[in-house]
């Protein structure tokens, strides 16, 4: 976890803290602690809860999904002739190793 500590002179200026606070809420911050010295100073502690996301475009996923079967001791064999149920365990598959969200469609709209 990351730690993170923001200081500002004055009197406490509560619309000043929400915003840092939101600011830094985008980023995976969240405020724990908060303070006011006798000299003045405000500060603010805030720990990263949460890791930053990272989003593949789709021909990033595409071209992921060929190396990754390409990368696999097991062969993979793929045309209209054979069964396409490995192919869609083989998606699932890369899907949780790489932490990729899986929407699944059904009849009138996404689950």
């Amino acid at each position: 976890m990351t730690e993170l500590k923001v200081c500002y002179n004055g009197k406490v200026d509560r619309e000043l803290d929400l915003a840092i606070e939101k600011a830094l809420g985008k980023l995976g911050y969240e405020r724990w602690a908060s303070g006011y010295s006798a000299d003045n100073v405000r500060d603010l502690a805030f720990d990263k809860t949460r890791e930053e996301e990272t989003t593949l475009s789709a021909s990033e996923a595409l071209f992921g999904f060929a190396g990754w079967l390409t990368s696999r001791p097991e062969r993979t064999v793929m045309s209209s002739k054979d069964d396409a149920a490995c192919v869609a365990d083989l998606v699932g598959e890369f899907c949780d190793v790489n932490n990729i969200e899986v929407l699944v469609l059904r009849k009138g709209g996404r689950v």
